[in-house]
């Protein structure tokens, strides 16, 4: 059976870790499902939450495709597009970066270990919902920002177990037809708060996720709870900050901002059946 060696990157963006394949490839894999399940679960390496591909493109500096640990691919990942942008400009590519993405073009700042990247837009914007587990009715705000995130306060994060409570919501498809992320967060002021997120495709907490600090960041601001910037303490104990502007009824100019840290080097040997 034929193998090909694969160098890689292990890098985390705030606590959200990631497997980057180094190198451009013209077209996504047609094993990319199995070839993530495989290289974010790589014996005797870091268990990571995600695979960043990074493809060639016509319209912008690079693509990137971002895909779970699960395989499934996302459209959209905050703390993945960082951690792309921040080894794009290591290969030498000059701010800013535009990279292509599901969502639209975007473009990303490469600042030393500081990362800022542009934002999709928010979407479906849904306030005050509810939803019932068991006798408990909860409420609940909804943004899609490439992905879609619901978001809920609690009084104290820290007890709560993410893991059981944010599966049962994820897997909620009468309301979330195609599942959702769930974040958790607590306002300290107008410009900070605390979040923890169940993340769909990893299928656990994760320990930060861009998205899901930059969606309660807009959700926040919508219930007069938070005014830009808006600082976030993730589950790594590190800080996430989103910026945006609101206008006429329309957010604009969505950035993410935070650490990136390189992990880990290496190089494994796979099935050429991947990059077929």
């Amino acid at each position: 059976m034929m193998k090909k060696k694969v160098k890689y990157t292990i890098i985390s963006g705030s606590g959200n870790t990631f497997t980057i394949v180094n190198e451009v490839l013209e077209s996504l894999p047609t094993g990319a499902d199995k070839l993530a399940q495989l290289l974010c679960s790589l014996k005797g390496s870091r268990s990571t939450d995600g695979l960043l591909l990074m493809l060639s493109s016509k319209n912008a500096d690079l693509k990137m495709v971002y895909l779970n640990r699960d395989g499934s691919i996302a459209e959209m990942c905050g703390n993945g597009l960082r951690c792309f942008a921040y080894l794009a400009s290591q290969n030498g590519y000059d701010n800013p970066i535009r990279i292509q993405t599901d969502t639209g073009l975007l473009e990303a700042i490469a600042d030393g270990g500081t990362v800022k990247v542009q934002m999709p837009k928010p979407k479906k914007i849904k306030l005050g919902q509810s939803l019932k587990i068991g006798d408990d009715t909860i409420k609940y705000d909804f943004v899609m920002l490439g992905v879609p995130h619901c978001i809920i306060r609690a009084e104290d994060i820290s007890s709560l177990d993410v893991n059981k409570l944010g599966s049962k919501i994820r897997y909620m498809t009468s309301i979330f037809p195609r599942g959702t992320n769930v974040d958790f967060i607590k306002i300290a002021d107008e410009h900070n708060f605390s979040i923890r997120t169940y993340e769909r495709g990893v299928e656990k907490e994760t320990l930060a996720c861009g998205t899901g600090v930059v969606a309660s960041g807009l959700i926040s601001f919508l219930n007069g709870e938070a005014i830009p910037p808006v600082k976030a303490k993730v589950r790594s104990g590190e800080y996430l900050t989103a910026y945006f502007n609101y206008d006429k009824d329309k957010f604009e100019n969505v950035y993410l901002e935070g650490p990136v840290t390189i992990l880990e080097y290496g190089e494994t040997e796979v099935e050429t059946k991947f990059f077929s």
